[in-house]
């Protein structure tokens, strides 16, 4: 009698195992996928602040530009206006 179950016990067996084995590797690649998405997550939060940074850089750059622009442009201004009077 023992002989006729023990097929039957290790095929029930082997299944449990192989349903067992399917949601941990399921479960394993929902945990990597996670962690891939807080890698990601993390890593994509950093390069939008460095990218802000670096256009807020570019941008006080041009500010500073166009001011000295405007003050070389009132120099030569006042330069002719100093002349034409002479």
């Amino acid at each position: 009698m023992l002989a006729t179950l023990l097929p039957a016990l290790a095929a029930l067996l082997a299944a449990a195992l192989a349903t067992l084995l399917a949601r941990l590797r399921a479960a394993a690649i929902l945990l990597l996928l996670l962690v891939l998405l807080a890698v990601l997550v993390t890593h994509l939060t950093a390069a939008l602040l460095l990218s802000r940074l670096l256009l807020a850089a570019a941008l006080a750059r041009l500010f500073l530009l166009l001011l000295i622009l405007r003050l070389l442009a009132r120099l030569r201004l006042t330069r002719l206006l100093l002349l034409s009077h002479c």
